[in-house]
């Protein structure tokens, strides 16, 4: 049997869709408390706003992935994109 540690959640509806984020909603969130008591890490794929960002921080969530943090890039622009991420993510920050 080979351990499993991390979880990913996949939030695959944009606000666009509000009945589907919705609908995400009430699925993710028993998914994130199911990976908390089995001390698992969460991974979020497709944040794709501030709002989802907000969300899956309120529920625990431990990492995201998603255009709202940086969408793809060439290898060369990782500094600079990795220099302004720290910046922004002190805004993001729980208040």
């Amino acid at each position: 049997m080979v351990p499993v540690t991390v979880d990913g959640v996949q939030w695959c509806c944009g606000r666009a869709e509000q009945t589907c984020l919705d609908g995400a909603i009430l699925v993710r969130k028993p998914s994130l408390g199911m990976a908390r008591q089995l001390h698992m890490k969460t991974v979020a794929e497709g944040v794709e706003d501030r709002s989802d960002w907000d969300f899956l921080r309120s529920q625990g969530c431990d990492l995201a992935q998603g255009y709202f943090i940086a969408r793809p890039m060439p290898a060369d622009a990782l500094p600079a994109w990795l220099e302004s991420w720290e910046a922004r993510r002190q805004d993001l920050a729980p208040q």
